[in-house]
């Protein structure tokens, strides 16, 4: 089953107000393993693109500044695409293995695909916060804080259909302990590794 973009608008739209029903209805196309590799590759190309975009109009109007090493990302966009790639992968992982460890069903490849279903969302605020930012810079961030939220009530939503748990609560405190952890996690290896190279 192929979507046209249309189609592909209407699906996004319906996510949004449904989450788990858009997340099955993803799951229910039961796409081979390489479509779901190819769309988090594409995902983290066009995510990588208008993250680039919007900080060269950022740049050019004078509203955001930047420490050099953000700068040099921006400006190179295959390493960035590189790592976003890394970030969704990572994701996709995490969404699945941590999934798995508390009893869900989902597997792999579909976690890959709600990850890059996801960024399909969140690319397309994107584009809405660039329209945005040529109208309006308090518009444009108001869509930022909206995008985290909806981030959030999507991945949580995602996780809780791919893995087939009931409470989307629980699923949510999941995710804020996961996040918990890693970032304890690399706290602790940063102090690690700066303590070395001291």
């Amino acid at each position: 089953m192929a979507f046209d973009m249309q189609e592909l608008l209407r699906a996004a739209r319906h996510t949004v107000q449904q989450p788990r029903s858009g997340a099955r209805l993803i799951l229910n196309l039961q796409l081979p393993v390489n479509v779901a590799w190819v769309s988090l590759a594409l995902m983290a190309v066009a995510s990588a693109a208008l993250s680039t975009l919007t900080f060269m109009l950022s740049e050019a109007a004078g509203t955001e500044a930047l420490d050099p090493a953000m700068t040099r990302l921006f400006e190179n966009p295959m390493q960035f695409a590189a790592l976003q790639a890394g970030v969704l992968l990572l994701g996709a992982m995490l969404m699945h293995a941590v999934g798995r460890m508390f009893g869900g069903r989902g597997q792999f490849n579909e976690a890959l695909l709600l990850v890059a279903w996801l960024e399909f969302i969140l690319l397309l605020l994107q584009i809405a916060q660039i329209v945005a930012m040529l109208v309006s810079a308090s518009l444009a961030g108001a869509l930022g804080v909206f995008g985290l939220v909806l981030f959030l009530w999507l991945l949580v939503n995602f996780i809780a259909e791919l893995h087939g748990f009931a409470s989307v609560l629980t699923v949510l405190f999941g995710v804020i302990g996961t996040f918990l952890v890693i970032s304890i996690a690399m706290a602790v290896l940063i102090v690690a590794f700066v303590g070395v190279g001291a």
